[in-house]
């Protein structure tokens, strides 16, 4: 490896969380601006993510994470809803669900397929925009927020086609969670 001081291993993806969860085997090595394992599991873990952020008083959708079938059925919630798996990305395990006969085929296969409980999320109508930051020590660094045009899979998958835009109101609950994380 190198020996220059300027070295910094930036992790795009999955491998992030392994990188994040061994940081103390990168110090002294290299650089590399990621946030510790806990952290990050406040943030990747989306129902994590949903009681934290409403701790902060910030404005969610409302969540359900029912254990059994029979929690499930017992749901007072309006449809549309999105079902989503905890630890993903990408648009990989959520699924925009209509009736509540589609709802249970997909929480059964989620259970059988994953092996965790999903989450029931009311579905709101609007713009999916994403707010990305680089902290340090909380302080902001930089910042790009965009919103998706087009979506793969459409309603429930990753940006395929997305513009930069500045959005105010997404960009300060976003700071306000990576504050908080510091």
């Amino acid at each position: 490896y190198s020996k220059s001081k300027d070295d910094v291993l930036i992790p795009v993806f999955k491998e992030t969380y392994i990188i994040s969860k061994y940081l103390d085997k990168f110090r002294g090595i290299i650089k590399v601006p990621v946030t510790n394992y806990t952290n990050l599991q406040h943030v990747h873990n989306k129902w994590k993510l949903y009681i934290f952020a409403k701790k902060l008083g910030i404005n969610v959708p409302k969540t359900h994470k029912p254990n059994t079938i029979k929690e499930l059925k017992s749901l007072k919630i309006k449809f549309p809803v999105m079902i989503k798996i905890l630890d993903a990305a990408g648009g990989l395990g959520v699924k925009y669900v209509s009736t509540k006969e589609e709802l249970l085929q997909q929480y059964i296969l989620i259970k059988n397929k994953y092996k965790e409980t999903p989450m029931i999320q009311e579905f709101i109508k609007g713009t999916d925009y994403c707010v990305t930051t680089l902290f340090n020590k909380g302080e902001l660094r930089a910042k790009m927020t965009y919103r998706n045009i087009k979506q793969f899979p459409p309603k429930t998958g990753v940006g395929v086609l997305s513009k930069t835009v500045k959005e105010d109101k997404m960009e300060k609950m976003a700071f306000k969670i990576c504050k908080e994380l510091n």
